[in-house]
């Protein structure tokens, strides 16, 4: 990849500290009796990479309840909207446009050099494909500085099986990236254009693959991995994801998001009893146990429809269906983190959509292969 340029962030400096608070890389103990707007701003190194984008994935929920419980019925993935929700309100999340519209502004403040792109899957899963080549967003890193210009590929949006730590932008065998735990791993496929897509710029293929504990990755065949999604290094923009973010806000059964509640929220492993059903803000004995953020491994909490699981590797602990909207609504802000002060409201925002509970539709599978 060609080296990247410097970008000016839309978000301010004071901006970008109280992000930092939010997300908890600085600590009491760090602020002292210091004022926010003298501590000094993480430089955009590797480290910090992978630091914020840990941080961020802890802190903030994979979210699109304000499709449903919100009186517009939409999902407010601007610059300015999305630090208004997740930072200064601290409502709970959003999903991939506003969750990397977020740490995109952010990197770009601190000096890193990013831009983002968009995403697809191969086959045809949901009408709202045939509507826009971005159903996706994802980041390309470069670190200023580095002669090499490695190009990073982070996405903090994915939801379930995603990226989970930054990735090198290289089809290397030996760069495979570990996903939540060690028995989940990532890689990056270069390929050649699908047809009616720009073949003047190079196209990527991210996949997974699953194992055993103890099992070797390279024993398996290629045959093995899976395809999350397909992208190419042709940047998108703004109107780009505004215009995905509409169709999904408002395609009928466009997407998996129209007929379900789908909320996802990380954990950090050590940091958390694998019989407690709670959240851990991933932050405790994290920088002393894993300095360079690379090898952490995380559980997470899903809930799709009225189902609510705790996942750590391979095992799953499902929780009783939730029965009612306000019993949803509670467990959105208990485990998620995602708050909606007017349940009374929320409830009667939800009423009569398809991702109700009293549809009667939101126990269908369409969701859980994704999520």
């Amino acid at each position: 990849m060609t080296p990247i340029q410097s970008s000016t962030s839309l978000y301010s400096d004071a901006q970008i500290r109280q992000y930092l608070l939010t997300v908890g890389y600085w600590s009491i103990k760090d602020i002292g009796d210091s004022k926010i707007c003298t501590l000094p701003l993480p430089p955009p190194t590797l480290h910090t990479l992978r630091q914020l984008n840990h941080l961020h994935l802890v802190s903030f929920p994979f979210d699109c309840s304000a499709m449903h419980y919100t009186d517009n019925h939409k999902m407010d993935v601007t610059a300015e909207g999305v630090f208004q929700r997740l930072v200064v309100d601290r409502l709970g999340g959003s999903y991939c446009f506003g969750l990397n519209t977020l740490l995109l502004e952010v990197l770009k403040g601190l000096g890193f050099l990013a831009y983002s792109g968009g995403a697809g899957f191969e086959s045809r899963f949901f009408t709202v494909q045939d509507m826009t080549d971005c159903v996706h967003m994802i980041l390309f890193v470069q670190i200023p500085g580095n002669k090499t210009e490695e190009t990073w590929l982070v996405d903090v949006g994915y939801g379930v099986t995603g990226l989970i730590r930054p990735v090198l932008l290289s089809d290397s065998t030996e760069n495979v990236v570990m996903g939540s735990t060690s028995t989940e791993l990532h890689r990056l496929r270069k390929m050649s254009s699908p047809e009616g897509k720009d073949p003047s710029t190079q196209w990527w293929r991210f996949e997974k693959l699953h194992i055993f504990p103890g099992e070797d990755w390279r024993s398996k065949p290629s045959s093995a991995w899976e395809c999350n999604y397909i992208f190419s290094e042709s940047p998108f923009h703004a109107a780009d994801y505004q215009h995905a973010n509409h169709l999904l806000n408002t395609v009928p059964q466009g997407s998996p998001f129209w007929g379900f509640v789908i909320a996802i929220r990380y954990f950090t492993l050590p940091d958390v009893g694998e019989e407690e059903f709670s959240v851990d803000d991933g932050s405790s004995k994290v920088e002393e146990n894993h300095p360079d953020y690379s090898d952490i491994q995380y559980g997470r909490y899903t809930l799709n429809g009225n189902v609510v699981k705790k996942t750590i590797g391979a095992r799953s602990e499902t929780r009783p269906l939730l029965l009612t909207e306000r019993e949803r609504i509670a467990v959105l802000k208990d485990v998620f983190g995602v708050v909606y002060e007017d349940v009374d409201g929320a409830e009667k925002n939800v009423c009569g959509r398809d991702a109700a509970i009293e549809s009667g539709l939101v126990a269908g599978s369409m969701a859980l292969s994704f999520f």
